[in-house]
């Protein structure tokens, strides 16, 4: 739960068909957030929300987690490298939860499934020759959407760094791994969401977002084969009727700003937060534990000879002098093989 229209959604219809069925099962929510690594508030919001929910809340602050914590620790291993030095967190997190639960609701599949493209629907209107509602609905759109200077900076600066020609290849790869590999080409072709042979004639980027290769790592991460608890996680907006049918509505209004989510849940959540708007995460934890814990300890670190036929060290170097999260992914992967 963390406090946001996703997760709080779940929530709020999970404990009303409780209700409906004389309190069984009984529904519980849990949270990770940080009290004083960085700036967190979902807490907070989590809190107000279960309390008008009238479910409990149990809280899991993250911030006392050390780098690769556990990491030696067989029960504490993931099956594939991560890039997260604070893993630990995550099992702990899940074992919070098996101490209680066998089943765990996740809100995730809106912000995929209810991505917003006008440009897409506007052509599927004028191509089906809906003139009343191109108009009307284009008319609306202009009016309500935010100034777009902010769209066009993103997209100037996008075309910038192509002009420039960034590969977006991290640095620190060994140009020998690269060659060997052709991970130029590999990179190329999974950079964005892949558009499946029959696109989607107005949800486009909803629809391909699906095909994404981060859902078959988060199902799997989460599995109890991974977790070692017995916990099942399921996702109520991934329910094939679900999909289809958050594909199938009209794009706008209703998956502007996610509005059909937030109207279905008038007099279920709070207004506070049912018209909250999405609010990641205000810093990176990561990067402020290594500003925590200095960059010295770094260089005592160095890497083993088998994960330098993928790195090259020297390419490093600037990790010694900056706070970069980037280049602390070959130290997870060097302890990860030690693991091994």
């Amino acid at each position: 739960m963390s406090g946001g229209l996703d997760s709080g959604s779940v929530g709020a219809i999970a404990q009303e068909l409780s209700k409906s069925l004389g309190g069984l099962p009984k529904v519980m929510s849990y949270t990770a957030g940080y009290d004083s690594l960085i700036p967190d508030e979902e807490r907070l919001y989590a809190r107000e929300l279960t309390d008008h929910l009238g479910i409990s809340n149990h809280y899991m602050a993250l911030d006392k987690i050390q780098f690769f914590e556990k990491w030696e620790d067989p029960e504490y291993h993931f099956p594939e490298p991560i890039e997260n030095p604070m893993s630990a967190g995550f099992f702990e997190y899940f074992q919070m939860v098996s101490s209680d639960c066998r089943v765990a609701l996740s809100g995730e599949g809106p912000d995929n499934l209810m991505y917003f493209q006008m440009w897409p629907y506007i052509k599927e209107l004028r191509r089906n020759q809906q003139w009343s509602r191109l108009a009307t609905e284009t008319a609306w759109f202009l009016w309500i959407r935010p100034f777009p200077w902010l769209g066009i900076s993103s997209r100037i600066q996008s075309f910038a760094g192509k002009v420039k020609g960034q590969s977006g290849l991290p640095a620190w790869i060994a140009p020998e791994f690269i060659k060997r590999e052709g991970l130029e080409e590999r990179w190329k072709a999974c950079t964005g969401p892949g558009l499946p042979r029959e696109r989607h004639s107005s949800r486009t980027r909803a629809h391909a977002s699906m095909l994404l290769p981060e859902w078959t790592n988060l199902f799997e991460s989460q599995d109890p084969g991974v977790t070692h608890c017995t916990v099942e996680v399921r996702y109520p907006f991934l329910d094939l009727r679900m999909v289809e049918y958050l594909l199938a509505i009209p794009a706008f209004p209703w998956t502007y700003k996610k509005k059909l989510l937030r109207e279905a849940m008038i007099n279920k959540m709070p207004d506070r937060l049912r018209l909250r708007p999405k609010t990641p995460l205000s810093a990176d934890p990561i990067a402020a534990k290594i500003r925590d814990r200095g960059v010295q300890w770094v260089k005592n670190k160095p890497l083993s000879e088998q994960v330098c036929d993928f790195v090259a060290p020297s390419m490093l170097d600037s990790f010694h002098v900056t706070i970069d999260v980037e280049e602390l992914r070959p130290y997870c992967l060097d302890l990860w093989l030690h693991g091994v």
